[in-house]
């Protein structure tokens, strides 16, 4: 009797009616912003407060209307989030994705950056950089320490006018680039930490400057204090429209 349970029950878990419950389900990122009409966060380990300044919502890559934050740089438009926190001082993994649809690749086009405008802080910033994704991280969170900075760029050159979907993976000075849920870029650097300090969270540039705005629509901005692996990637690039 015992054995045909046990048959029974192995029967089950590879039909796919149960699933073994050993190990640890991946941690739920800290903030996503998905720009849904008056909903433009949801799904955070800490409530955040997300200000438009000049930004109005677009329409998302499913078609839905009012559902991605739709920039413009001559109106000087951004998403600002004040107070942002993700850990106590410094991270040793992050994780950071989004959805993209750049009009303009040319110069500096901030997706999502920790910056200060009073004091320059910087924790970390993803961008396009003439078209190529670019990940900025610093130890220290400010920008005038040559020495603990770094940043890596991906090989792949994007497209206008087109959606994409974008993410970079750390850990410990080790990054990991993906483009529409293909590994792109892998490079391992000496700054091992991001600071984090007090800067708000800036989506499509900062208040400090007009020059690194970026021109087009935005989405499902999504930031973890974890890495995220190739699987994960893929299927946030496959997801389908709900």
């Amino acid at each position: 009797m015992k054995r045909c349970l046990a048959l029974l029950l192995l029967t089950l878990m590879l039909d796919g009616a149960l699933h073994p419950v050993w190990g640890d389900a991946p941690t739920p990122p800290v903030a996503r912003f998905t720009f849904d009409g008056p909903a433009l966060a949801q799904g955070l380990q800490r409530p955040q407060s997300v200000q438009l300044h000049r930004a109005v919502l677009g329409t998302d890559r499913c078609g839905r209307l009012d559902s991605a934050l739709q920039l413009y740089p001559i109106d000087s438009a951004l998403a600002q989030v004040d107070g942002f926190r993700m850990g106590e001082s410094s991270l040793q993994t992050f994780a950071a994705a989004a959805w993209i649809y750049p009009r303009q690749l040319k110069g500096y086009r901030v997706i999502v950056e920790k910056f200060a405008a009073d004091n320059h802080q910087r924790g970390f910033r993803l961008a396009l950089k003439d078209g190529r994704l670019r990940f900025w991280w610093s130890s220290t969170g400010m920008v005038e320490d040559p020495g603990e900075y770094d940043f890596v760029e991906s090989d792949t050159v994007l497209a206008s006018h087109a959606w994409s979907h974008v993410a970079v993976s750390f850990s410990q000075g080790s990054v990991r680039m993906y483009i529409n849920g293909i590994s792109d870029t892998r490079s391992s650097r000496n700054v091992r930490s991001i600071a984090l300090g007090v800067a708000p969270l800036g989506i499509g540039g900062n208040p400090a400057t007009t020059g690194f705005l970026f021109d087009g629509l935005i989405d499902e901005v999504t930031l973890w204090d974890r890495t995220l692996d190739k699987g994960e990637v893929a299927a946030m690039h496959a997801g389908g429209c709900e």
